[in-house]
């Protein structure tokens, strides 16, 4: 795509922002799609690339390294990254509110019966049934976990992005709480 010079080219003035949303609509549904982002619906994310396409038609100069698709979508990724990480952020919990344990709660710990074996054994088949029920990624990846791989290794053993990753351990996570909740 070659963009016009001038007052109605890089600013976005005369519908070439809308025109370049078009265009390249189906590239942001397939990178909404792709990177899950949880409580992000369509249109918050389309209007989030909509602000992308204004800040890449600021800075796009056009001088033939870069193409100005593969700049867009470079952009796009990482404002979608951004937004996943904003949202994983809320979920910590800061270091402040975070103490050790008091030597009651040690004790109490210690004194909990929390192996029983009927526990075990319901622990053991449900373990049975998400075996069953995850596909051959999602059982690679439980098995990296279990391993004591982080996400990262599991990624790099794999051969896949940390985010498939991600998004096979939530996935197998949903089956467990299925399972756990139906038996």
């Amino acid at each position: 795509m070659r963009l016009k010079q001038g007052p109605q080219g890089r600013d976005g003035g005369n519908g070439k922002q809308e025109e370049i949303f078009q265009r390249y609509r189906p590239l942001i549904i397939k990178l909404w799609q792709r990177y899950y982002v949880s409580g992000l619906e369509l249109a918050d994310w389309e209007q989030e690339a909509r602000l992308v396409i204004l800040r890449v038609l600021e800075l796009y100069r056009g001088d033939g390294k870069d193409q100005f698709s593969g700049f867009l979508k470079q952009s796009l990724v990482n404002r979608i990254l951004d937004l996943y990480r904003a949202r994983q952020a809320h979920k910590r919990i800061p270091a402040e509110k975070i103490g050790a344990l008091t030597p009651e709660s040690e004790e109490m710990l210690q004194e909990q019966p929390w192996r029983q074996p009927e526990e075990l054994v319901h622990g053991h088949f449900c373990l049975r049934q998400l075996i069953a029920a995850c596909s051959p990624f999602e059982r690679q990846v439980l098995i990296s976990y279990n391993q004591g791989y982080s996400t990262d290794e599991v990624a790099e053993r794999l051969r896949c992005t940390k985010r498939q990753v991600q998004s096979a351990m939530g996935r197998s996570r949903r089956k467990m709480l299925e399972i756990i909740q139906a038996s």
